[in-house]
């Protein structure tokens, strides 16, 4: 029992991280760029590191 909840809660915490990264860097400079682009451009990235 204790693994799905520690899935779950690791799943959630990336999630959120995830999100509020994503919000941070997407605002500032870019509002023409699509956030769908932001967010391939990063994975893209993040691959290549």
């Amino acid at each position: 029992m204790p693994k799905t909840t520690d899935n779950n809660a690791v799943h959630t915490e990336d999630g959120v991280a995830l999100l509020q990264m994503e919000n941070q860097l997407a605002v500032p400079g870019d509002g023409c760029r699509s956030l769908d682009e932001e967010i391939t451009s990063r994975r893209n990235l993040r691959n290549e590191s």
